[in-house]
């Protein structure tokens, strides 16, 4: 696949650490190198046993007023709560809560353990003023734990919105999609259950949620999912991350398939010049045309110039070359593009 642009950025995985890697790696430069000592060993020993060992340890760090005690308490919640340990768990999480980069995440840990152990109001009210504000990674957590807590207080539309809240926040999670999906099918909200459910079955290839996001739409739909069953977003985000996976054909599929439901826009143009990028190792012409829909939906001027005049030097179009050239001179007069307009003249006076 032909790379066209340096900064293309890798997509980020904006997803949120597990709970026991992140009480490993999220070490402040604060805690003394004692302490850290004796807690990134036990960290190891609770994680490679699945909480299984280590708990006297952290027990034991878990409830003093350091940054590592404050690290190991939010580990012991986690680990009390996979035990069922929930009010524990809670006193734990609350200890955590002023750890300045797990305090968020501890909070909301806390909420969902007291909800879980029967506190499911005080839990309904707390989240619903927690998750608005909340940064998107937190506001993910915070609005799908609002929502279990809203199903269990017997409240399935505002666990459905909550649920669509914390899709909205992070797109990017497919357990989110999936969750939506599987929580409108209970519901009987037929169409919600197949937005949620097509968008988590599509749009994240070899996610490890695909596979029971794939069942559960086939459920819905009554028959094997197929491509024109995700919506036209799903699809440009399977290009988007297949690109990025070195599969052009599929990804090309895919762009393809958005740019014919959804003809302009941001993601239109970016479907296009990606198209073009696909193209330009074996199919000039085909690249020259992607990189010209982009440009005419305006998906960074002075790339899309310079790869139509490449590309369109590559299919014998000199006067489409010398064009986008001159349509390159002047988006970007002053750019790294500058000298590639005197290599233009130089190959219009040979033509």
């Amino acid at each position: 696949m032909f790379r066209t642009d340096p900064r293309f950025p890798r997509a980020l995985a904006l997803v949120l650490v597990p709970a026991l890697a992140c009480a490993g790696v999220l070490v402040s430069g604060a805690a003394p190198a004692a302490a850290q000592a004796d807690l990134d060993p036990l960290v190891t020993r609770v994680q490679q046993s699945q909480c299984r060992e280590g708990l006297d340890g952290l027990a034991l760090m878990a409830f003093g007023p350091d940054l590592d005690a404050q690290r190991a308490a939010y580990l012991f919640g986690w680990c009390l709560t996979r035990l069922g340990r929930y009010a524990d768990a809670a006193l734990a999480f609350q200890t955590a809560a002023a750890h300045p980069t797990l305090g968020g995440y501890a909070r909301v840990e806390e909420i969902t353990a007291r909800m879980k152990s029967g506190d499911t109001t005080g839990a309904i009210s707390t989240l619903r003023e927690l998750a608005p504000g909340a940064p998107p990674t937190l506001r993910r957590r915070a609005y799908g734990a609002l929502g279990e807590a809203e199903l269990s207080a017997g409240h399935p539309e505002s666990a459905l919105s909550a649920f669509a809240s914390a899709a909205a926040a992070r797109p990017d999670d497919a357990a989110a999609w999936l969750r939506l999906g599987t929580a409108a099918a209970e519901a009987g909200r037929r169409e919600l259950a197949r937005q949620g459910l097509a968008y988590a079955a599509w749009a994240f290839p070899g996610d490890p949620v695909e596979p029971a996001a794939r069942e559960a739409f086939t459920r819905v739909l009554g028959r094997p999912v197929a491509p024109g069953d995700a919506p036209p977003e799903a699809r440009m985000e399977r290009g988007r991350r297949l690109y990025r996976d070195g599969e052009s054909a599929q990804a090309e599929t895919e762009f393809r398939a958005f740019v014919a439901a959804r003809s302009a826009g941001a993601a239109a143009a970016e479907a296009w010049y990606r198209i073009g990028e696909l193209r330009l190792g074996g199919d000039a012409k085909g690249a020259f045309e992607g990189f010209r829909r982009a440009a005419s939906l305006g998906w960074d001027l002075p790339l899309s110039y310079y790869w139509m005049a490449f590309a369109a030097r590559r299919a014998g179009r000199s006067a489409d070359a010398a064009a986008a050239v001159a349509a390159l001179s002047r988006v970007a007069p002053e750019g790294p593009w500058k000298a590639q307009t005197w290599i233009g003249r130089a190959l219009r006076a040979e033509d």
